[in-house]
């Protein structure tokens, strides 16, 4: 073969290009043990890839980082984050929402609010127009008006509930990190100088960008302690202004096109606009969809098992948390180590006792005065069955939204007219018994001030 001109020529190529085509294919944190990389680079180099390499969907997305621990020390309720890659399959487009539309019974708002005056607020985006069903449900036409309004942001809130294909990628992110959480869709004409004014959520949020482009700035917390009476995980809402003079320059300003994926902790102030520059422009609105993980909502952080432990030993609670120390605020506020946050292959009683020698040192580090050692205040506060309550009060919320949405998703239960509203509306309810049952827990087994004074002095006795 080698004595005919064109095959020596191929050989040849083929010899010369077989060490940079093996070098392509060797994936590059593998390199770094070879190159002088920098720590910090190797991390970054072996999050995009190990994400990067088989993220095709949102599904993908949830079950490839759910098992990155590089993500879950690094990003999670620390620090905002735009992933490296795009993800080709688009979830849910405009042609999907106007099916969902007109077949369904939604309801959507639009955002509204006063520069200066006012922080972000709803107003319905549309009105029953007479006693019929037809008349009374949201028509696509009064969203497109919506969105031709001074800023016309279309916000649908716990979509997955009413909207069976996001139900689906509700199902499929709940399964993969095994926490509450919900989404919501946002819509926006191009050319909006202010989409949603600067303000924080109670979600740690992942932002999927379907279609068009949006403009985003995510900012450091400012401290808790300059406005005390005001919640840090909702400021901008309602009557409260967060102005830019609160603000730090952002940790992050970027336009965010289809298939690029943002995480912002919750708490994070941040804010939203069309005016993109013009190799960003689109004809068509910006939509996008935020998977909301609501541990805090659903008392699953270590600020409510602190309340929940002090209330139970029948010890005064009188520390205003928004008076602490930044760092000392957020740790106190984290998630608790469940779902993909917690320790793969251990019981529940370890866990248990994993959790609440975290919840002592927080408790500590946020009362050094009241508790002269970790030991004194585990003594008294006796947190663990708090603890196993959280645990059960976990596993019922998630396995509730885990119904709901396969059940609004494949349309599992016969209802009226095929509405999916009617399908989860029972689940909503059950949320909110289960919310209840907890509270009624805490209240029934609470100590009164003369148990937990003598329970102390029985502790200095055994001391003794």
């Amino acid at each position: 073969l080698f004595q005919l001109p064109k095959m020596k020529n191929i050989f040849w190529l083929c010899f010369s290009i077989l060490p940079y085509s093996v070098v392509s294919f060797i994936p590059p944190i593998f390199l770094s043990k070879f190159l002088p990389i920098s720590r910090s680079h190797q991390n970054r180099l072996r999050s995009s890839f190990f994400l990067e390499s088989s993220i095709q969907s949102l599904d993908n997305f949830f079950k490839t980082t759910s098992s990155n621990s590089h993500f879950r020390d690094t990003f999670w309720q620390k620090t905002p984050h735009i992933f490296e890659f795009t993800i080709p399959e688009s979830a849910f487009q405009m042609v999907d929402l106007k099916f969902a539309v007109d077949t369904d019974f939604l309801e959507a708002g639009r955002g509204t609010f006063q520069d200066g005056r006012s922080g972000w607020n709803m107003a319905p985006v549309s009105a029953p127009k007479g006693k019929s069903f037809q008349d009374a449900k949201l028509q696509f036409n009064d969203v497109l008006m919506a969105l031709t309004q001074k800023n016309g942001t279309v916000v649908f809130n716990s979509a997955g509930g009413f909207i069976p294909k996001l139900a689906v990628v509700c199902l499929d992110s709940t399964n993969s990190l095994q926490l509450p959480l919900a989404v919501n869709m946002y819509l926006t004409n191009p050319g909006q100088q202010t989409s949603a004014p600067p303000h924080t959520d109670k979600q740690d949020v992942f932002v999927f960008q379907q279609e068009g482009y949006k403009r985003w700035r995510v900012y450091a917390p400012p401290a808790p302690s300059r406005m005390q009476r005001a919640d840090p995980f909702a400021r901008g809402k309602g009557l409260d202004v967060l102005s830019f003079v609160e603000l730090a320059p952002p940790l992050l300003d970027l336009v965010l096109g289809p298939g690029q994926v943002l995480y912002v902790p919750a708490g994070f102030p941040h804010t939203t606009d069309t005016l993109v520059p013009a190799e960003f422009a689109s004809s068509g609105p910006s939509l996008h969809l935020t998977v909301g993980v609501d541990c805090l909502i659903w008392g699953l952080t270590f600020a409510h098992l602190r309340g929940m432990a002090l209330r139970r030993a029948g010890l005064d609670d009188k520390l205003q948390l928004t008076k602490l120390e930044p760092p000392v605020f957020w740790r106190l506020h984290n998630s608790l180590p469940l779902g993909f946050l917690s320790s793969e292959g251990v019981s529940e009683e370890e866990r248990a006792k994993e959790i609440e020698q975290q919840l002592i040192t927080r408790m500590c580090e946020a009362e050094p005065r009241r508790w002269t050692s970790p030991a004194e205040a585990q003594q008294q506060v006796d947190a663990l069955p708090c603890i196993h309550r959280l645990l059960q009060h976990h596993r019922d919320i998630t396995a509730t939204f885990k119904a709901m949405y396969a059940d609004v998703g494949f349309k599992q239960s016969p209802v009226s007219m095929d509405l999916s509203l009617f399908r989860s509306q029972p689940y909503f309810l059950r949320l909110e018994e289960t919310m209840g049952q907890l509270q009624k827990w805490v209240a029934d087994n609470q100590k009164t001030p003369a148990d937990a004074a003598a329970g102390k002095a029985r502790g200095k006795s055994k001391r003794r």
